[in-house]
């Protein structure tokens, strides 16, 4: 999970980029990570994922799309730089890692990356509302964590093992997109 980095780097974190948490649900994801490592399962596969939106579950993608509907204009973070998933895929991949047989830890994302504000604004413009995503840093939106400033992820492992490159989050959000269905019943 990406808090488990502090977000200083400016190139994809690597699952062998040694971890510093920043905030105590950071160091809870590492400390969970560590206490399954220290068991020696030899089967064992941790994958570390960032920023999901998929179908039938409350997400950023969702919330600022129900923002947009009604009103003129969102403030989105833009100084925070990270890697979207989107849950079909991170699922269908994550198979492909169990298919391979492969251990350790891994990074899985889809391709790209992205700020809180690209990404709201690519999904706003991909579901044709009217709504202006207004670019603000992070110290005008105060949060609960400390977030890390850049969280992108390198998928280099997880290609290397299964012959599969992610395709890219903005292909994963139009798919989102369009095929949104009502998942109320």
């Amino acid at each position: 999970h990406l808090f488990v980095f502090n977000g200083r780097k400016t190139t994809p974190y690597t699952p062998e980029d040694q971890p510093d948490p920043r905030s105590v649900y950071g160091q809870t994801k590492l400390q969970g990570e560590r206490e399954l490592l220290a068991l020696g399962l030899p089967s064992l596969l941790i994958i570390r994922t960032s920023w999901l939106f998929g179908p039938c579950k409350t997400n950023f993608v969702t919330r600022i799309l129900e923002l947009a509907a009604t009103r003129p204009e969102l403030s989105v973070v833009h100084d925070q730089i990270g890697s979207p998933s989107y849950t079909p895929d991170l699922a269908a991949n994550s198979l492909a890692l169990i298919e391979k047989g492969a251990t350790g830890i891994f990074h899985l994302a889809n391709a790209g990356q992205a700020s809180w504000c690209e990404l709201a604004a690519e999904a706003v413009r991909g579901a044709d509302l009217p709504c202006r995503i207004k670019p603000i840093p992070s110290s005008e939106y105060p949060q609960k964590a400390c977030r890390p400033a850049y969280s992108v992820l390198d998928l280099t492992r997880f290609t290397d093992i299964t012959g599969i490159a992610p395709r890219p989050w903005v292909q994963a959000l139009r798919e989102f997109l369009f095929s949104r269905e009502d998942c109320t019943s």
